[in-house]
């Protein structure tokens, strides 16, 4: 099964501003295409009836959520304020 990956409004601003790490954080995040939940990813907490995982890149943090064939990514940003709501 093939998923498509979504980044939301805040991740994509995130991105954005990364520079070249953005391309590293961009080739990790193609992985969950084919493997929503890789072996390296964490159950972190639930949020509105979904769970929500961690994807180490780095210094940095993707949290994201799976909703039938979509990895939607939440938030992407270094490791002490990535899990801040």
């Amino acid at each position: 099964m093939k998923f498509s990956v979504q980044l939301s409004s805040r991740a994509r601003k995130s991105l954005a501003k990364l520079g070249h790490e953005s391309l590293r954080i961009r080739r990790r995040l193609s992985i969950l295409t084919s493997n929503p939940i890789p072996q390296d990813a964490k159950f972190i907490r639930w949020h509105e009836g979904d769970k929500v995982f961690r994807l180490r890149i780095g210094k940095y943090r993707a949290l994201y959520k799976v909703q039938r064939n979509t990895v939607l990514v939440v938030k992407i940003d270094k490791r002490p304020s990535a899990y801040r709501p």
